[in-house]
């Protein structure tokens, strides 16, 4: 007979059983629940009846009335006690989060209840109860536009351009009053009974003041496909700019009128988005266009309002289309061709609209087509980024400064001379490296690429017992790979990105911090690009197989010793600041600074039972969505448990601050065919 342990049974209901059990009523009877509808990573959205007064001068009726109420509710780290129902979240990071969102969600909740369009869900009430908040909002009969779109397919244009000027005029109301959504994509939009598209979920949305500034402290998230590149960088979207919705307005657009979601934006600096036509040849090049140009990677480049976007789609239907050339594959082919045929482009008379010229290509507005981007090429003199002086080896002994260009001279990284050929150059709007060679040669990312190599580590395969509580334990097998033998210091990054993050600036050999997880995505994707190696950030199980040790029979506490005073810089000696890399004793595998000094994110989402669900598992690589990224490794302003090798923290990938920091990996096997380790 099978005997439940009842605290574990207690513990394993108070954890997952997340939504309020059905019948469940709020504030004192006004609302009961009925049933879920749905959940995402910031709340959990009921169906659930009103109990209301209706009537007049003769007499009232209690009626119940059906409406929508979401709950706050971070899906990977709130557990509700299944008798009282009170949501409660053990870490004290995730605890100051989860109250800033809450009292940011009932600010807009009061903003949001003053909206009048109609394509903007209406909220009626909004309270805290069982520890969390509550919005009621009204009951949309109908479905969501992502539920339609995977039952259709594809929508016809007709029902398309009619969805879009209801999300326009919705987009329009939101912007006069100085709120951006961030979040617009199908699934945030219901289809009414009377097909109509009305705009949800400002969970994550942001207002500003009269100067542009936000007023909320909250972190961005993203949805990939339909979030612009800004919502990925650091302070972004710090400054009002309705051309963040607006792209994501051309997502949907570009999802309903071709069954795909577009390239996610940051993938976008190394592959253009696919154009509509060829997925969906009943688009016309006009509509193209203008799908394209609110897309475009950069604010500047796209629609600037509501309406401009509006008043784009609806001068398209009046253009002749004369471009149809079905080997145009990519944007800046298309924008190649439209330009070089302007005068094709005729706009035929509207009635009632004596604004428009009627002469070829132009109108008084906006452009009905969109030049290519000038590739402004200059320099690295000037463009102000600071050539590398960052030595191909550095061997310094423990506990002495390393001199910034130490080492044989012809090895020091160099700017190429005025008179060199090829020259490094850069794109000065997206800071990307172009030649102004024939030859496909980057001889300063080839000389980075060197002195990489020679400060990367091999980690050859092997596993290890991943603990995470008494009870529970995982046999975790890795694969042979590289990982940095430093954390990537300061003057690396301002090599490749052009300028210095960190707080703490002026020391070129301590490690780059105030970066998060995005800032060193797109990092890695200039260094992929301009060497043409996979960098990648280690998973936590590669980072924290490499801290230990590998695969010898090593049982430290810290990565290298078991006193973190010989290898890691924490809050006891730190003097409240990073150090230069290398300066304590390395590991056993020749690694630094593992244990303290700043914290490294890893590749891996966040979840709190990653090594407790499987008792064995090969090359993981964390879940495949989430919230928050994986760090390791501690700090400079921690205590010496914080930095312990198999401590496990997490933060908002779109989030840096002064303690952090990472290192580089390699997949081993893929490198070595090339012949790129020695």
């Amino acid at each position: 007979m099978l005997i439940f342990n009842s605290h574990f049974l207690q513990f394993f209901l108070t954890t997952y059983q997340m939504q309020l059990p059905k019948s469940h009523t709020l504030q004192n009877g006004k609302y009961e629940i009925i049933s879920t509808l749905g959940q995402g990573g910031f709340g959990i959205t009921y169906k659930a009846q009103m109990a209301a007064d209706v009537g007049g001068a003769l007499g009232t009726k209690k009626i119940k009335v059906q409406v929508a109420i979401k709950e706050f509710f971070f899906k990977d780290y709130c557990s509700r006690d299944t008798v009282t129902q009170i949501v409660a979240i053990a870490s004290t990071t995730g605890r100051d989060m989860f109250q800033r969102f809450k009292e940011k969600l009932i600010k807009e909740a009061h903003i949001l209840s003053s909206f009048q369009d109609a394509h903007i869900v209406k909220v009626f009430d909004v309270f805290e109860e069982n520890g969390t908040a509550y919005i009621v909002m009204e009951f949309i009969e109908g479905e969501s536009l992502q539920t339609k779109l995977q039952r259709e397919g594809i929508l016809t244009y007709d029902r398309t351009m009619s969805y879009m000027r209801n999300l326009l005029e919705a987009i329009n109301t939101i912007h006069g009053r100085k709120i951006l959504h961030l979040d617009i994509k199908p699934s945030n939009i219901l289809i009414n009974t009377e097909d109509e598209a009305i705009l949800i979920d400002f969970g994550i949305s942001k207002r500003y003041d009269q100067q542009q500034v936000e007023t909320s402290t909250t972190p961005v998230s993203y949805s990939k496909g339909y979030a612009p590149y800004e919502q990925y960088i650091s302070e972004g979207v710090k400054t009002f700019s309705p051309e963040t919705d607006l792209y994501s307005m051309g997502a949907t657009l570009y999802r309903c009128l071709t069954g795909e979601v577009p390239i996610e934006s940051l993938a976008r600096l190394e592959k253009e988005v696919t154009l509509p036509s060829s997925l969906n040849t009943s688009i016309s090049k006009n509509i193209e266009l203008v799908i394209m140009k609110s897309m475009r990677m950069s604010k500047e480049d796209r629609f600037h309002s509501a309406q401009e976007f509006q008043e784009a789609l609806s001068v398209s239907n009046n253009l002749t289309n004369s471009v149809n050339d079905t080997s145009v594959k990519t944007a800046d082919q298309l924008f190649e061709i439209m330009n070089g045929k302007e005068e094709n482009l005729q706009l035929e008379k509207t009635p009632g609209r004596p604004n428009y010229t009627e002469y070829p290509g132009k109108t008084e507005q906006f452009p009905v087509y969109v030049s290519p981007p000038v590739r402004s090429i200059v320099t690295i003199e000037e463009s102000g980024m600071k050539p590398p002086a960052q030595t191909v080896k550095r061997e310094a002994p423990v506990n002495t400064p390393k001199p910034s260009n130490a080492g044989n001279a012809d090895k020091t990284l160099s700017v190429s001379k005025e008179n060199d050929s090829p020259k490094l150059s850069l794109d000065s709007k997206f800071n990307q490296p172009v030649l102004n060679s024939e030859k496909k040669e980057y001889p300063i990312l080839k000389k980075i690429q060197e002195s990489i190599i020679e400060e990367m580590i091999l980690v050859e395969g092997g596993s290890f017992e991943r603990y995470s509580d008494e009870y529970h334990s995982c046999t975790i097998s890795i694969k042979s790979f590289l990982i940095g033998k430093y954390s990537v210091t300061q003057e690396f990054w301002e090599a490749i990105m052009g300028k210095n993050p960190s707080h703490f600036s002026g020391c070129e050999q301590c490690p780059v911090e105030n970066v998060s997880w995005n800032d060193v995505q797109q990092f890695i994707l200039k260094l992929k690009k301009g060497t043409g190696k996979n960098y990648r950030l280690p998973t936590e199980s590669e980072w924290e197989f490499a801290a230990k040790g590998g695969n010898g029979e090593y049982s430290k506490k810290y990565a290298g010793s078991d006193n973190i005073e010989e290898v890691g810089w924490y809050d006891g000696n730190s003097d409240q600041r990073t150090h230069p890399v290398g300066q304590k004793k390395p590991n056993e595998l020749g690694i630094y600074d593992m244990s303290g000094n700043v914290w490294e994110w890893c590749s891996d989402w966040f979840c709190q039972d990653t090594f407790t669900k499987m008792s064995y598992q090969s090359n993981p690589e964390g879940p495949l969505k989430g919230l928050y990224r994986v760090r390791k490794g501690g700090s400079w302003k921690l205590v010496p448990f914080n930095c312990l090798i198999t401590n496990r923290s997490y933060d908002l990938p779109n989030h840096g601050d002064w303690s952090i920091g990472f290192r580089l990996a390699l997949d081993y096997e893929h490198e070595n065919k090339k012949g790129f380790y020695r």
